[in-house]
């Protein structure tokens, strides 16, 4: 572990943006640890420059993520294989905004209870994308949740004809209650820097093939978010290395992902500054040798500061 803490100890730089002045690559843990208060100095993550909530709490001072299981009433399924099993509607057409509106109030007032939280505050919504077409695979349930809803309300209505309706009113609920949500964020605590994990998107697949860029249909998603990207007030793409070694390919996808972000933060005005999420563990986890390599951790982090990101936040 300590090798692992050294290897990412912060980078003085200085840059501004959004009107803060950020003097270092910031690295901020998010990581469950509360119960390792019994760490030696050597052990502990602040050693090495790294900023940690106060008593290690998952919700803190310098970093809070909240979740879609948790966190206002967001609607999803279950099983991504039983329309039965809906939870708040299921799909954002069905979603209860009224009151998912303040549960939201309640639950960011529980979580961030200090009205001057000015750090890190990430909505993590994964159960579906905000578009209808770029829910596939697994995700595909909310599509076939949205074409029978207006099969409900349409009756003969031809398969063609539900489907058209089903995407635009897809497109539109999700839009209004992700916009939602971060402005009622916002409002609550307008200091914190506030964005979607994952956002903006990238294919698994980037670097692959040994080009540095995100697929275009992944471009033309984030182009057509900007909306919701101009509701944020930091942006936080994800940049996991899924397989040990991921040697040149791991870099060309780091930096596909950081690409995009800083394409995406650059048509916003303001910008806004961009804080990666990445891990130092492998997944599925590896017991017997679970740590990135030496490389992979460079390829991540390293190329993070290189391509002048704000900062990164470590997950497991």
């Amino acid at each position: 572990m300590k090798h692992l803490f050294v290897q990412i100890l912060p980078i003085i730089w200085l840059t501004i943006v959004n009107g803060r002045e950020w003097k270092t690559f910031e690295v901020r843990w998010n990581v469950p640890t509360h119960q390792c208060k019994n760490w030696s100095e050597i052990q502990k993550p602040e050693h090495y420059g790294i900023l940690v909530n106060d008593e290690y709490k998952f919700y803190g001072n310098v970093v809070v993520t909240l979740y879609e299981e948790k966190f206002g009433l967001y609607p999803y399924y279950k099983n991504y294989s039983n329309l039965s099993s809906a939870v708040n509607g299921g799909i954002p057409q069905r979603a209860n905004l009224t009151e998912h509106l303040l549960k939201v109030e309640n639950d960011t007032i529980n979580a961030i209870p200090n009205e001057n939280f000015d750090g890190l505050a990430i909505i993590d919504y994964e159960k579906w994308r905000p578009l209808y077409e770029h829910n596939w695979s697994t995700k595909r349930i909310y599509r076939n949740a949205s074409i029978d809803y207006v099969k409900e309300r349409y009756e003969n209505i031809t398969q063609e004809n539900a489907t058209s309706i089903a995407i635009k009113e897809f497109n539109e609920a999700a839009m209004k209650f992700l916009t939602a949500t971060i402005r009622e964020v916002k409002r609550i605590r307008p200091k914190a820097l506030w964005g979607f994990y994952g956002m903006p998107f990238c294919n698994y697949s980037a670097g692959i093939n040994g080009t540095v860029a995100c697929g275009e249909v992944y471009e033309e998603f984030n182009d057509r978010l900007k909306p919701l990207y101009m509701e944020a007030t930091a942006l936080y793409p994800s940049i996991y290395l899924p397989r040990r070694n991921s040697g040149a390919g791991g870099c060309l996808y780091v930096t596909s992902v950081l690409q995009e972000a800083k394409r995406c933060a650059e048509k916003l005005k303001p910008s806004v500054p961009i804080f990666t999420f990445t891990g130092f563990e492998y997944f599925p986890l590896n017991l017997t040798d679970p740590f990135y390599t030496e490389q992979d951790l460079f390829n991540s982090l390293h190329r993070s500061f290189d391509m002048g990101i704000q900062g990164a936040i470590i997950w497991s």
